[in-house]
């Protein structure tokens, strides 16, 4: 069926054989709602109003845009509306308008239904760390694990909570006396977090006291133990481990924890296998998390630069200072010094956190309490090097934090943090410090600052 013929000059209809016939709608005409009278009346219409509007070569341009975009306008409040008389009462303005109420209503749903998506994927946090002294810490706030802090609210803090309120609770007394209080201080920094977690297996291999090694099965000879026993070698100190000493470890971050998901994720795993129970988490009464905020571009460690950069060793400086200052603080509990173990400090020996508290209990009073180099590596230059050097104590030692020395030591440190000496580490530098003062002379400065 043709429409009608281009050339007989016949238009639709003048042919009554053929006005019952059913009239072509295009595709346009079908899904758009426009006939074709309309559409044609509607380019007449905007034509119209181009030609109106095109005065000059200056105005053209605008004037076209402006009639593009009126016309466009019109066409969606018909798209909107549907008869086309009817809008045609309605202003413009007050259709852009409407078109804006619906823009702003849209983009608030989405932006609503993503701040709910968010609330649904946080955690709701114990209150405790919202209290003193977890919430001077970032991971508590900053951890994904919720399993972890509910086992830390479970086995660790209410549970001292209720005894210190005069409660019976079954488990580790938290309440009972001693005589020596000593930390255990894990410091590690942003590269060394990962492998945080292996360095613990070793406890289990090599537990830290005898309690451990009930839990773990093994036994030992309660004589060689007693402190009585005149004959035993170091390895065979005695402890009062299990009667009057105690002991917690401190997870010790050189930057901060809200910044490094991985020093969260060693962390969450740590605190996970101590709250399972046994083994090492026997010798410790309690475990915290804590950080010196050190700006990740002042946490340096380089000793490849040490003669050519004087800041080569800024973090383990820095660090160390803020660990004595937590620790005398008070903040997360009363104790009377720490033993600072690096990660590469690794126990070869049981029951090893025995021994270095009956250390303790022998040689008090002390300020530093711990071992100079022992090894081969410096023999063929043995005799040129300095005094201070020969008898400083390695790093991971023990640190009275009372001794009125160590103050004075460390105050020293954070005084001379802008200046050469920074370029030292800080357990040669305090070396250095006590050579002085016993010789009342001035230590040489081998570094590149002076030369």
């Amino acid at each position: 069926m043709r429409r009608s013929d281009p050339y007989s000059g016949e238009a639709w209809g003048e042919n009554p054989a053929r006005s019952t016939e059913i009239p072509y709608v295009s595709n346009i005409e079908r899904y758009s709602g426009f006939s074709g009278t309309n559409l044609s009346k509607e380019k007449s219409a905007d034509e119209d109003h181009d030609v109106n509007n095109t005065t000059t070569d200056g105005a053209k341009s605008s004037n076209s845009i402006f009639s593009r975009f009126y016309t466009t306008l019109r066409r969606l409040k018909t798209y909107i509306f549907g008869d086309r008389r009817a809008i045609d009462t309605i202003p413009i303005p007050i259709f852009i308008v409407f078109l804006l109420l619906i823009v702003g209503v849209l983009v608030w749903k989405y932006s609503a239904s993503g701040l709910n998506t968010e609330d649904e994927n946080e955690i709701q946090l114990p209150a405790f760390v919202f209290e003193h002294p977890y919430v001077s810490s970032s991971y508590y706030l900053s951890t994904k694990s919720l399993k972890t802090l509910e086992n830390l609210e479970l086995k660790q803090v209410q549970p001292k909570k209720d005894q210190l309120s005069g409660k019976r609770i079954p488990g580790k007394d938290f309440t009972r006396e001693t005589t020596t209080r000593l930390a255990i201080v894990r410091p590690f920094c942003k590269f060394d977090a990962g492998p945080l977690p292996t360095t613990f297996e070793c406890w289990q291999s090599f537990p830290p006291c005898k309690a451990a090694a009930y839990e773990l099965g093994e036994g030992f000879d309660e004589e060689n133990w007693s402190m009585n026993n005149t004959e035993k070698d170091f390895d065979q100190v005695g402890s009062h481990m299990l009667k009057d000493a105690k002991a917690d470890v401190f997870l010790f971050y050189s930057q901060t924890f809200s910044e490094n998901d991985e020093a969260i994720e060693a962390v969450d795993t740590i605190l996970d296998q101590y709250f399972e129970g046994g083994g090492w988490a026997d010798c410790f009464d309690n475990i915290y998390v804590i950080e010196a905020n050190i700006p990740p571009e002042l946490d340096n460690y380089s000793p490849a630069q040490q003669e050519t950069f004087y800041n080569w060793v800024n973090g383990p400086n820095r660090q160390f200072e803020a660990a004595v200052r937590i620790i005398q603080s008070g903040e997360w509990g009363e104790f009377d010094g720490f033993y600072l173990m690096e990660g590469d400090s690794i126990p070869i020996k049981s029951y090893w956190l025995d021994v270095v508290l009956s250390e303790i209990e022998m040689n008090r009073p002390f300020a530093i309490m711990g071992a100079k180099y022992n090894g081969d590596k410096w023999d063929n230059f043995y005799e040129q090097i300095p005094i201070s050097l020969l008898d400083h104590t390695n790093g991971n030692a023990i640190y009275n934090t009372s001794h009125p020395l160590l103050e004075r030591l460390v105050g020293q440190l954070e005084v001379e943090a802008p200046c050469p000496y920074n370029s030292i580490p800080y357990d040669y530098r305090m070396s250095q410090m006590w050579i002085e003062g016993t010789n009342t002379t001035m230590t040489r400065y081998y570094y590149f600052y002076f030369q």
